[in-house]
Order: C-alpha cells, then sequence, then structure tokens
C-alpha cells in the first residue's frame, strides 16, 4: 500500500511540473533565457545567468507573466541600437553578487502595449547602463517602475519617463 501511495504521489507530483512547468531556471545564453521566459507562461519564474550572455535581439516579456532574473554577478549586453528587453509583464531584476549588469540600449518597459495592463519593472539590485550615444535609456518607462536599489548609468540618459 505505500508503494502505491508513494507512486500515486509521485505521478501527481510529475503531472503538475510538466503541467505548471519549472519555476526555476539556470541560464548560460540567450536561448536558454527566451525558453526560460516561455516556460514562465503558467506562473511565476525565476531565472539565474550562470555566464554573461549577449542578447542579438529584443527579449520580450509577454503580458501576464512574472520572472525574476538574478544576474548573478553576470552581464547581458546589447549592442548600442537595442533594448534588451521589452517588457509587458512584471519584470524583477536582481544581482546576488553585486557586480552583475545589464548593458545595452536600455530596457523598455511598457511599450507597445497592445492590452493597456500596467507592466510592472522592478528593480532591486545590478547595474544598468545605456550604451546608446543617439538616445535610449538604461530605463525607457512607459508604465510602473519601482526601483530599489542599482546603479544606473546613460551615454543619454539614465531613466527616462513618458
Amino acid at each position: 500500500m505505500k508503494i502505491k501511495t508513494f507512486i500515486l504521489t509521485f505521478l501527481m507530483i510529475m503531472s503538475g511540473s510538466i503541467l505548471f512547468g519549472q519555476n526555476s531556471a539556470s541560464v548560460a545564453n540567450e536561448q536558454d533565457l527566451k525558453d526560460a521566459i516561455a516556460a514562465g507562461r503558467f506562473g511565476e519564474m525565476s531565472i539565474t545567468l550562470t555566464d554573461d550572455l549577449e542578447v542579438t535581439e529584443r527579449i520580450n516579456i509577454p503580458v501576464g507573466y512574472t520572472i525574476t532574473i538574478n544576474l548573478n554577478g553576470k552581464t547581458i549586453t546589447a549592442n548600442e541600437d537595442l533594448y534588451a528587453f521589452n517588457n509587458l509583464g512584471t519584470l524583477t531584476i536582481k544581482d546576488n553578487v553585486g557586480t552583475g549588469g545589464i548593458e545595452a540600449r536600455g530596457i523598455y518597459n511598457g511599450a507597445n502595449n497592445p492590452d493597456g495592463n500596467t507592466p510592472i519593472l522592478k528593480i532591486e539590485s545590478g547595474i544598468f547602463k545605456n550604451n546608446a550615444t543617439n538616445g535610449g535609456a538604461a530605463i525607457y518607462n512607459y508604465s510602473e517602475v519601482i526601483i530599489t536599489g542599482g546603479e544606473f548609468y546613460g551615454e543619454y540618459a539614465a531613466i527616462t519617463n513618458r
């Protein structure tokens, strides 16, 4: 009887993991990051970087997603023409080491929001640098931003609110 109970419990746990997705992931490259965000569609997803990574296209956080990214002392970079993220959901960025950050044209928060929801960007820690010489901002905000820590630098502007 104990074995049947154990097997039934195990199957129920596994089916919940498959149905609702994994709630944490470690990522080392752009594709892993995109996959981890996509897996967060059934709830909250915590993502930890295990290596510096370069993004070659804007990473979208869709409406209804709640994503937390721990930079873990690593840096996300993009060329000066590319916003690293377009947040339409809830995005929290933190760095548990203190040396991690994002160096890109910036992070779009709430831009191009088709559903009229209120995207939320939470910055707890990290180093955010706008590397564009012709515009952009470390944070380019159209919605709600909550900043409780971090450093912000910009060639053009560190934070822009619209």
